[in-house]
This record gives C-alpha cells, structure tokens and sequence, in this order.
C-alpha cells in the first residue's frame, strides 16, 4: 500500500527516522535505530503515546512531533476543522462551530501549518508523477483586501484524464484602471502573473511525458513561457477563445470546472462575500489544504469511488482528510508520509 508507515493512528505508528537533523539517524537510519521510553497522556490523548529514545544522540521524542498537529492543543478538533476547510466554511464560523470553543486565531493558526504541509504533499506528489495526454491550464482571479485595489492571480494546472491539480499559485495583480484613477496616490503593484504563471507551467515540463498536449485560452504570454521552459518542443500547446461559451462542450472545460469547484470549496473565492483572504499567502495555505482534499480525499466525480491520486497510481485508496494531511513533509527521511518513486508511476 502506498500510503503511511504503520497505522492512520498516531498511538500504532512507529517512526522511520529520529526527527533531529543534527543526529547521523536522521540521514541514514540503521533497522534498530530507536527504543521504547514509556508513554505520556493529554487531554487530548487520554490512552496515552508513545516515546522513542533514539539510539544515536540519546534524545527522546514523542511519535506527535512527526505529525502536523505537533504543540498544537485540542487536537480532537482538527477532523472538523479540516473539513470546514474544504467544505466552504468561513474561519469566524468554524470557530463558533467548533465542538471545543476553538478561538479565530486558532483556525488560522491551523490553516497556516496544515495549509503548508497540502503545499509540500502537492510538490512531492509532482516529482513522483510521469503523466501523459491532455493538461489545462488557466488563471483565476480575486483578490487581497479590495478588489480594485489588490487583486490577485491563480494559476491552476489539471491533468485533464485524471483531474489531478499539479499545481496552484498565488501572485499579484496591478491595480485596476478605475482605481488608479481614483486614488492617484495609490502605491504601485508588482505584476507577478508571470511569475506564477511560469512556476505552475515548470511543474508542467517536469511531469508531462513528451507529446503531451497543454490547453489554454489565447494569451500571449503562455506560449513564450512555455517556449522558453520547453525548449525541445515536447508539448504541444493548443489555444483556444476565452468567449466561448463555457459548458461541457467548450474545449477548455476542464479548466472552468476546475476553477468552478475551487470557488465552491474555498470560502474565500466565494464572490460577493467577506470571507475573502486580507493576505494573498492566507490563500495560498488555504488552496494547499483543498488541493490535498481535492487530489486524495475526494473522488473524481460524483458517483464515483476512485480519487484523482489512485487514478495517477500514487495510492490505491481513498484517504482520509486528516491521513492526507497528518504527518510533516518537512522532516526529510524522518516522515511518516511515503508516496511511490517516480519509476512506480504510470
């Protein structure tokens, strides 16, 4: 099974690696690198986990510190928390809702750790990944604090067979005409479309098999980037008009839909309302933890049992919300979290 080392529970799970980066276990970890040092109870925990000691540096830790959640306190409430991330609740009203009086400073603290963990599992996912056929690509718009003023761009990158997201990217737009007429004075705004558009399409010459096809709306900018990453010519782009209609017949569906689900899920895509980001990188880890819904939790369509990640062979299996997003990625050779070598991928 490609998924987790030992149990989904953190009171069966045993530790690859000791978590300290200063210890030669940390790099390269003999069969019997740690032993048992009793058990420690919280209130969250009440049954009690585990202690390791390692061998090496004598240094003891708990099998938490492998897990996202580690210092965080009421972690009985992190499956509901997480799910009112994907399920387009707002921060304020997943605070009041929380079984445990979880405060809006809490969320956000969660958001933020759990947010980076979805961005690292949606980058390790990419390195393993070889995919071929049809990938679309587009961005969509919002925006940071006001609309005129600080609107934002993001670039998504699909795997169209699969409906994998590869990659989803945050980046700043210029002020809109109409503003900067209004408020002469108003600070200049960096244009990073650019940026981030190159950022999602390099992850899109790492993945993609040669004669692989790329489809887009016509702007400009798209062709000479991917130009400029794919100098080989290994994958075809194709373009297409913006203003056709968008249902199911359009060429770029893919595109829209996923852009249309992103807006549904994301409490702060939601359009004309006040939950939306005051900070372009709150949404960025608010996206990291939907995408990890999205790719492993959720499946393809509705109706059906297998998720974009089995249908991309890096899982044989649905995986929970919270088993998606447990355990640290930045840990090295020391997480608990292992997905299949890029040569195990079709």
């Amino acid at each position: 099974m490609h998924a987790l080392t030992g149990m989904d529970t953190l009171q069966n799970a045993r530790p690859k690696a000791c978590p300290y980066p200063a210890c030669d276990f940390h790099r390269a970890p003999p069969e019997r690198f740690c032993e048992g040092a009793g058990r420690y109870r919280t209130r969250g925990y009440p049954e009690g986990l585990r202690r390791f000691r390692c061998l090496h540096c004598l240094r003891t830790f708990s099998i938490r510190r492998f897990a996202v959640e580690f210092r965080l306190h009421k972690p009985e409430c992190t499956d509901f928390v997480l799910f009112c991330f994907a399920s387009s609740v707002s921060l304020r009203q997943t605070a009041r809702a929380a079984e445990h009086h979880l405060c809006r400073s809490s969320i956000e603290r969660r958001l933020r750790r759990y947010g980076r963990n979805g961005r690292r599992l949606l980058r390790l996912a990419a390195r393993r990944l070889r995919l071929e056929g049809e990938f679309y690509f587009d961005e969509a718009e919002s925006f940071e604090g006001s609309r005129l003023k600080r609107p934002i761009t993001i670039p998504v990158l699909v795997h169209g067979k699969s409906r994998f997201v590869l990659a989803a990217e945050v980046g700043s737009l210029p002020a809109r005409a109409s503003a900067r007429r209004r408020f002469p004075k108003l600070p200049r705004r960096a244009n990073r479309s650019n940026l981030v558009v190159s950022r999602a399409l390099s992850r899109l010459v790492r993945v993609a098999l040669p004669g692989s096809v790329l489809k887009t709306d016509r702007k400009p900018s798209y062709a000479s980037i991917l130009r400029r990453l794919d100098r080989r010519g290994a994958i075809t782009h194709r373009t297409f008009s913006s203003k056709l209609r968008r249902d199911e017949w359009n060429p770029i569906f893919v595109s829209n839909h996923t852009n249309a689900m992103l807006r549904d899920g994301l409490s702060r895509l939601r359009r004309r309302t006040w939950c939306h980001s005051k900070k372009g990188w709150s949404l960025s880890d608010h996206l990291g933890a939907y995408l990890a819904y999205k790719n492993f939790v959720r499946p393809r369509f509705n109706g059906e049992l297998a998720t974009p990640a089995q249908l991309v062979g890096l899982t044989d299996r649905p995986w929970t919300l919270l088993e998606a997003l447990r355990w640290r990625l930045d840990l090295g050779r020391a997480s608990m979290l292992s997905l299949p070598d890029r040569r195990d991928v079709t």
